[in-house]
């Protein structure tokens, strides 16, 4: 079963209750945001009552992810649905950051080579100019792979990248970077909107979005991007 955390801004009761959001039942528990040493080790108490119902999973707000960790509980990754809509996150990024990719080298990064990063490759080699592989084990495979579907030589033809995508936790250089992976959104917030019809009937909280996604309730059209904030 997955959990929902839900911190208010109030000195509300911790309550812990059972509800169904489309279509998906979660272990949802209630707590205000004032939390003193007591409401520590009563909320600490909560979670752990959660695990042991079966939460391993849940919507955690970033104030209390160490408490939930301590608990055995971790965030929902956003990483699924970051692959899935790499394409307009990706574009979000460069206006955002004043990037043309079309004419300049983007460098991909990771400590292997595995769906994700082919996912990612195929989609620069058709909207980069040039594209820098540092993926691990695998790499030559991919390039020969983009060379042969794509005629893409990979390298960055002596210029310097002005970005790069970094699909998990491989070393990164300083410069603008996309983070993909399962810790996505430890350096790295995406702000998305629902459109129409489901707009205003799901909360638009990423890991909530996700789970709905994952569990084939919410389809990737449903979302349109509206920020990508990097953390300092």
């Amino acid at each position: 079963m997955l959990g929902y955390i839900r911190q208010e801004a109030t000195n509300r009761r911790t309550q812990l209750i059972r509800e169904d959001i489309a279509g998906i039942p979660f272990l949802t528990l209630y707590c205000g945001d004032r939390i003193t040493s007591w409401r520590r080790r009563r909320l600490l108490r909560v979670l752990h009552r959660m695990t042991q119902m079966g939460v391993r999973q849940a919507v955690v707000p970033k104030p209390l992810m160490a408490l939930c960790s301590e608990a055995g509980i971790d965030p929902i990754s956003e990483s699924p649905l970051r692959q899935a809509l790499l394409e307009p996150i990706l574009d979000c990024f460069c206006r955002q950051n004043k990037l043309d990719i079309h004419r300049s080298t983007v460098r991909l990064c990771a400590s292997r080579t595995d769906r994700g990063v082919q996912q990612a490759a195929e989609l620069l080699a058709r909207k980069a100019r040039y594209v820098m592989l540092d993926t691990g084990r695998g790499q030559e495979e991919l390039s020969d792979r983009l060379r042969r579907k794509y005629g893409l030589s990979t390298g960055d033809s002596g210029r310097g990248a002005i970005m790069q995508i970094c699909c998990d936790e491989a070393k990164t250089l300083e410069m603008p970077t996309l983070w993909l992976g399962e810790q996505c959104q430890r350096h790295q917030c995406v702000h998305y909107q629902l459109r129409k019809p489901w707009k205003g009937k799901i909360d638009e909280n990423p890991q909530l979005l996700c789970a709905l996604f994952k569990e084939g309730k919410l389809p990737d059209e449903a979302i349109r991007i509206e920020s990508v904030e990097s953390y300092a």
